[in-house]
């Protein structure tokens, strides 16, 4: 925080990213308000993980929507070894 906006706060004023910050701790507005609202996007986003971690609120890191989509099967041979042959298995073809 620069000098300027820390003296402002002695004497009650504030940016409009402190405004945003104190409506989200106090459950005013959501986080994705806050966010879509805030002038500093990258430290405003530190300021608010940090805040989430101190009032409890779910985890640090925010659900982006991505999945992972992985398939189990594995699509890979498996190979077998004995002293006197080898035998490749292949996985199932999937019915469809």
């Amino acid at each position: 925080m620069n000098t300027g906006v820390m003296t402002s706060e002695l004497i009650e004023q504030h940016s409009f990213d402190q405004s945003l910050m104190k409506a989200f701790e106090a459950g005013l507005i959501t986080e994705e308000s806050a966010m879509l609202y805030c002038s500093n996007k990258g430290k405003f986003r530190r300021e608010l993980d940090a805040a989430m971690k101190r009032l409890g609120v779910g985890g640090v890191e925010a659900p982006s929507g991505l999945k992972l989509n992985i398939d189990m099967r594995d699509p890979t041979p498996v190979v077998e070894s004995t002293q006197s042959r080898t035998r490749v298995i292949r996985p199932r073809e999937l019915a469809q």
